[in-house]
């Protein structure tokens, strides 16, 4: 029948005080005991420290989605608006009541596709596709860098009939780095493309925002200390 481990135990440190060379045969026997032992502590202790490390993992998560949610520009749309006329005028108006950015401006005018822009708000890359997507749309795929003091808050693609555009918008906070693909309005292929830019981007924190900041960063480390003592 199995012995409990306790009974284990026991029954080794009776054998050991029935040695017929007490001092030296207990010794040995005893540091056997002890040795036993040492090896069930080493076993009942290590799911203490697998559960450490799954703290660390699930830290790390947390702090690496936190990380990407902050990398990537958010964009929402299209919204399809009828223009009056298709001037740069029309169209940065279209913009401006959709988006609700009254001090948004064209940092790129009514460009074709398939090409770079560098100037003064940034470097843009346009890339026409060739085939229709699932929807039936063709697509324009825009990568931007902007400078410093301006990020980008929206797009509109126009195709080369009438005047439907589709606007789309970037969450004007998070706009200073981005690729995004964008569909034609309709079954058209790609006439221009327009991108909208607002005041913005990323600026040097004065004193007392770094301060707070490393406040709150300091903050965060002692919770998790403390998180990872439990």
């Amino acid at each position: 029948m199995p012995v409990p481990p306790g009974l284990t135990i026991i029954f080794i440190n009776a054998r050991c005080s029935q040695h017929d060379d007490y001092d030296a045969g207990f010794k040995a026997c005893e540091a056997k005991s002890e040795r036993w032992q040492g090896s069930c502590f080493q076993s009942v202790h290590q799911p203490k420290y697998k559960m450490k490390s799954l703290k660390y993992i699930l830290i790390i998560g947390v702090l690496c989605g936190g990380m990407a949610s902050l990398a990537h520009a958010t964009l929402s749309g299209p919204t399809l608006v009828n223009l009056s006329n298709n001037s740069q005028a029309g169209e940065l108006a279209a913009f401006q009541q959709v988006s609700g950015h009254s001090d948004a401006e064209m940092c790129v005018v009514q460009s074709p596709g398939n090409e770079t822009i560098t100037n003064t708000f940034g470097t843009f890359t346009f890339t026409n596709s060739a085939v229709r997507n699932a929807n039936g749309h063709f697509e324009v795929t825009v990568t931007f860098t902007m400078n410093p003091g301006s990020v980008v808050c929206g797009f509109i693609t126009k195709n080369g009939h009438g005047n439907d555009v589709f606007v789309y918008t970037v969450s004007a906070d998070e706009g200073s780095s981005g690729t995004f693909t964008l569909e034609v309005p309709f079954a058209g292929a790609l006439s221009h493309i327009d991108v909208f830019c607002c005041p913005g981007g990323v600026t040097t924190p004065d004193g007392g925002t770094t301060v707070m900041l490393l406040g709150a960063a300091l903050g965060a480390l002692g919770m998790a200390r403390r998180f990872l003592k439990r």
